[in-house]
């Protein structure tokens, strides 16, 4: 099992974005892989989609993954099929990416402590400040 942690930052919004993903996995104790990446113009709520979209390019297919965000809009797209919806090109994205895994959501409340999602977190907001590009994959 994958546990994949999430989130998305903008200053301005609209404006600069970043996002980033933090991973586990249960098979491989001290595994963990983190990346983070920035545009310079977006919103939250895109930047909270894609941080979801690249982590879920990193687990293969078939495999289970519990998905972890403070997030409750990407969590609510991932499901509905409303043809009024926003941001319908990442919706898309994340929609084919989840139809190829085992996976759950489990909502987590943003900044109160939760280790993972403050490690993400402060990823995404260095990001979207453009302090950091990427982050190297840690093992």
């Amino acid at each position: 099992m994958y546990r994949l942690f999430t989130d998305g930052s903008c200053k301005g919004n609209p404006g600069r974005g970043g996002w980033a993903y933090y991973i586990e996995r249960d098979d491989l104790p001290g595994f963990s892989m983190e990346q983070c990446g920035s545009e310079d113009y977006s919103t939250n709520n895109r930047m909270e989609l894609l941080a979801v979209i690249q982590g879920l390019k990193s687990v293969p297919m078939g495999c289970k993954v519990e998905i972890f965000t403070d997030s409750r809009y990407v969590i609510t797209v991932s499901s509905t099929k409303n043809p009024k919806i926003r941001n319908t090109d990442l919706v898309a994205e994340l929609k084919r990416e989840l139809s190829r895994l085992d996976f759950s959501f489990t909502w987590v409340k943003g900044h109160s402590g939760h280790r993972e999602n403050e490690r993400v977190d402060k990823l995404a907001s260095m990001a979207a400040k453009g302090k950091v590009q990427f982050s190297p994959i840690r093992r």
